[in-house]
């Protein structure tokens, strides 16, 4: 039984990750191409050094775990091809190095990183000041769960 079918069992969580879920598919649906022209109108658009020379690469929480970003907003949802993801879409977000002001795309399709963008999204929270939390899972170690945590 894949991840999403056991959460789906418990009504709770099913019926949150059914919300995230309807919300992330209100957002723009992107494949790699359309994710490339949001990008290149995002450098043509820009007024700092950071915006018009941006990280090329797609990073994902994992890679910044322990960092703070700076979170923009969202560019929009991606199909997701994994068989055990929470939701069938992951998130395109963007985001910045507060030290450096490096702009980057992050992608998650973490329950719980998904759960606070797509609220944060739905309340014009953005932008915010965020660290990366990388926590093993209690019942699967080899797994770990991915948080944003807000700086108070």
């Amino acid at each position: 039984m894949t991840t999403s079918a056991k959460a789906m069992e418990r009504p709770v969580i099913g019926k949150a990750i059914s919300q995230v879920a309807m919300a992330m598919e209100a957002l723009p649906i992107l494949d790699s191409e359309e994710l490339t022209e949001v990008t290149l109108e995002k450098i043509l658009s820009s007024t700092s050094e950071a915006d018009m020379f941006p990280n090329p690469s797609s990073l994902s929480l994992d890679d910044l775990s322990g960092q703070t970003i700076i979170v923009r907003g969202l560019l929009g949802a991606m199909p997701s091809t994994k068989k055990d993801s929470a939701y069938p879409l992951f998130l395109a977000v963007d985001c910045q190095d507060p030290k450096t002001g490096e702009q980057m795309t992050v992608l998650t399709g973490s329950k719980f990183a998904c759960a606070s963008l797509v609220k944060a999204h739905s309340a014009g929270r953005f932008p915010i000041e965020v660290e990366v939390v990388v926590k093993p899972n209690a019942s699967d170690p080899t797994t770990s769960s991915h948080w944003l945590v807000a700086h108070r």
